[in-house]
């Protein structure tokens, strides 16, 4: 940067391009935009930073960001607790939780496993998902983590996980034709014969219901979502 950038701007662009989608430049457009606005407006947002650290932090159930502990979500008495629907990071779970279709738990993961992002199974928060399944509460848990490259590794590493940690235990849907929302109500796409529909409560068949623990994934688009096979 710059020699002739006075210190206090420089160690703000600094700060303010180690924001995600912000680099140098667009950093330091920030900064003169903030040096633009009144004080009073500039202050209160300086103390919004300070108070973030004070008054948020991790729900010891979910891993989402709250002001309580466990949160609203992992407190609700009237969702399900038999199952967990596994996201990424906690905006996935904002997002899916104002949908309305879906009323159980969720577990936030803390990203995928990307090996070129240097993310490997030690950045995942595979501790709280063991902890919650040997609970021994959960049925069902939904890899809802997306459509891509990364998320199919992931989500093969999390059913390895379960079949190692869970062998006697653990089920794992052939294909499509099993949602949690609505009981029954199947969304699919494509060849219509490849969505099979399911009596409500019936988990894939009779020879399932005896499981205590059923995994699977969905893909989530526009509130809809798109069940894939598993292997």
């Amino acid at each position: 940067m710059h020699d002739r950038i006075p210190e206090p701007l420089k160690a703000l662009v600094e700060q303010l391009s180690r924001l995600p989608g912000l680099g140098p430049k667009s950093a330091m457009r920030a900064a003169m935009a903030l040096l633009k606005w009144p004080e009073a407006e500039t202050r209160r947002l300086g103390r919004g930073i300070h108070d973030l650290r004070d008054n948020l932090h991790l729900c010891s159930r979910c891993g989402g960001l709250s002001s309580t502990d466990p949160c609203p979500v992992c407190s609700d008495a009237e969702r399900a607790r038999d199952t967990l629907c596994l996201v990424t990071e906690w905006d996935s779970m904002l997002t899916l939780d104002e949908g309305g279709f879906y009323h159980g738990q969720y577990m936030i993961l803390g990203g995928l496993i990307a090996p070129l992002e240097r993310m490997d199974s030690d950045s995942l928060d595979m501790d709280r998902l063991v902890k919650r399944l040997a609970e021994g509460e959960i049925q069902e848990l939904i890899l809802a983590l997306g459509a891509t490259i990364e998320a199919e590794n992931t989500a093969s590493f999390i059913r390895q996980m379960v079949r190692r940690q869970f062998p006697s235990s653990a089920r794992f849907a052939p294909g499509p034709g099993y949602s949690p929302w609505g009981r029954g109500q199947i969304y699919g796409q494509g060849n219509p014969a490849s969505v099979a529909a399911v009596p409500s409560g019936s988990g894939l068949g009779p020879e399932f219901a005896p499981s205590p623990l059923l995994v699977w994934s969905a893909f989530f688009h526009s509130g809809i979502n798109l069940l894939s096979d598993l292997p």
